[in-house]
C-alpha cells in the first residue's frame, strides 16, 4: 500500500511540473481589445426614480369643451412623447409624467372645486387650466397655496404681477388680433371700419379691455366700438340688423366667439347680405360651423385658429402631429392642441431648470426656461405686465375657399417684430 502510494505521489509530481512548464512557455493571451459597438453603446436608461404629476383641469363637455377636450388631448400627447423618450431627469434623477385630468366646466365655481381636488386631495404642484372662466377659480386655490399653474386662455387679468404662480402659454387676444391686424391691413387695405363683438360671460368680459387696446395700436383703422352677447345665442338677427344701420357701416367684423355660437352667427350673417370682412382672431370649431352655417356663410371667412395641416406654412412636426391626433381620436386637430402640448413642455422644462420639484423655485426659473415648441424654435416666455410669463408664437391665416380650408400665409404677433 505504501508502494501504490509513493507511485501516485511520482505521478502527481511529475504531472504538475510537466503543466507548470507548458504554461511558463506558451505566449500569453492578450485581454481582447473593446469592439466599436461596445465602445459607443448607449447605456441602457434606468427605471424613472420618481414620479411627476401634472394636473389639467378644462372643460370637457359642453360649453367650451372644444377647448378642453383639444387641450387635454394635446397635454396627454406631451406627456406620451417625454415619457417614450424616458422623461426629465431632475438633479440626476428621472420623473416620468402622470397626468391627473378634470373636467371643470366653464365656469369659476367649477374651476375652484375642481383644483381644490387635485391640490388637496391629489397633491399635485402642477397645474394646466384651459379657459378663462375656469381658471379665474383654479388661480384662488393655486396661488394662495403656491402651486404652479399653467393657464391656457386670453385674459391679461390673470397674469397680472400678484400671480406669481400664474404664467400664460396659450397666446392671448392680443398676440392674435395684433398678428391678424397687421396682415389684413397688407392684404385689404380699404378695409378699414372695424365693429366688435365678445361673449358676455367672464371670460369675455375680462378681455373688452385687450381688444380695444389692441386696435388702437393701429391708427389706420376706424374703431367703431364693439358689442356682447349671452354664449349660447341662437337669434343673432337682432344683433345683426342693428350692426348693418351702423352709420358708417363697418366693413371688419371681428369676431370673438365660443364654439357652438358661430354656425348661427354666420349664416344668419351671410341672409342679412354682409359683404365685408369677417375676422376670427381667436376662435376655432370649423367643423361644427359648416354643420350650421354651410360652406357659402363660412366662405372668405380670415381665421387665425383653423390650419389645414396638409397645406402650407405649416411644419412639419405640426402636420406629424395632426394625422397622429386623426388616427388617435378620429377627429381632425384642433390648434388648441398644440396649445396643451406646449404647456407640458413648459412645465417640464421649468421643473429641469430649477433642478428640483418645488414649485417655489419652478416659478422663479420659468422666465428663463426654453422648450423646443411646437410651433417651431424654442418656446419662451416674454414681457407682459411687468414679468416675463407670456408665450407669443407665429401664426398661420387661411380661409374658406370652395368648402375646403386653404392656409393663406404666416402673420406674426407684435411681440415677436
Amino acid at each position: 500500500m505504501d508502494n501504490v502510494r509513493r507511485r501516485l505521489l511520482v505521478i502527481a509530481t511529475v504531472g504538475l511540473a510537466l503543466l507548470l512548464i507548458a504554461t511558463s512557455c506558451a505566449s500569453p493571451t492578450a485581454t481582447p481589445a473593446p469592439t466599436q459597438a461596445a465602445a459607443t453603446a448607449v447605456p441602457t436608461p434606468t427605471v424613472a426614480a420618481g414620479v411627476l404629476k401634472i394636473g389639467n383641469i378644462g372643460p370637457l363637455a359642453g360649453v367650451g369643451s372644444e377647448y378642453g377636450t383639444s387641450g387635454t388631448r394635446g397635454a396627454n400627447m406631451a406627456v406620451e412623447d417625454i415619457n417614450k423618450a424616458g422623461g426629465i431627469t431632475v438633479a440626476g434623477k428621472k420623473y416620468l409624467i402622470q397626468p391627473v385630468t378634470a373636467d371643470s366646466g366653464y365656469d369659476v365655481a367649477g374651476g375652484r372645486t375642481t383644483a381644490e381636488k387635485l391640490v388637496f386631495t391629489d397633491q399635485v404642484k402642477f397645474v394646466i387650466s384651459i379657459g378663462t372662466g375656469n381658471t379665474q377659480g383654479s388661480q384662488q386655490v393655486t396661488e394662495p397655496n403656491k402651486v404652479l399653474l399653467i393657464y391656457n386662455g386670453g385674459s391679461d387679468a390673470l397674469i397680472a404681477p400678484q400671480y406669481a404662480y400664474t404664467f400664460r402659454v396659450t397666446m392671448a387676444l392680443d398676440g392674435f388680433m395684433s398678428a391678424m391686424l397687421s396682415w389684413a391691413l397688407e392684404k385689404y387695405p380699404q378695409n378699414t371700419r372695424i365693429f366688435s363683438t365678445i361673449y358676455d360671460d367672464a371670460s369675455g368680459k375680462s378681455v373688452q379691455g385687450t381688444m380695444q387696446d389692441t386696435i388702437k395700436l393701429f391708427p389706420q383703422y376706424q374703431n367703431l366700438g364693439f358689442d356682447n352677447y349671452t354664449p349660447g345665442t341662437t337669434d343673432f338677427y337682432p344683433w345683426i340688423t342693428k350692426m348693418l344701420a351702423m352709420n358708417p357701416q363697418p366693413n371688419i367684423l371681428n369676431l370673438t366667439s365660443t364654439t357652438g355660437t358661430l354656425g348661427n352667427f354666420l349664416k344668419q350673417l351671410n341672409e342679412r347680405g354682409y359683404t365685408g370682412l369677417v375676422l376670427m382672431p381667436s376662435s376655432a370649431g370649423l367643423a361644427s360651423e359648416f354643420k350650421v352655417a354651410g360652406a357659402k356663410a363660412t366662405e372668405g371667412i380670415l381665421y387665425t385658429r383653423e390650419w389645414n395641416w396638409e397645406g402650407d406654412f405649416v411644419t412639419p412636426l405640426q402636420r406629424e402631429m395632426s394625422r397622429r391626433y386623426t388616427g388617435q381620436y378620429g377627429v381632425p386637430m384642433t390648434t388648441y392642441v398644440l396649445d396643451g402640448y406646449d404647456a407640458v413642455k413648459a412645465v417640464t422644462a421649468g421643473v429641469v431648470s430649477a433642478g428640483n420639484l418645488d414649485p417655489a423655485a419652478v416659478k422663479d426659473a420659468m422666465p428663463n426656461a426654453t422648450w423646443d415648441s411646437v410651433y417651431g424654435g424654442k418656446g419662451k416666455f416674454y414681457e407682459k405686465l411687468g414679468r416675463k410669463c407670456a408665450f407669443y408664437y407665429p401664426i398661420v391665416v387661411g380661409t374658406v375657399k370652395n368648402g375646403e380650408m386653404v392656409n393663406l400665409g404666416i402673420a406674426n404677433p407684435g411681440q415677436l417684430k
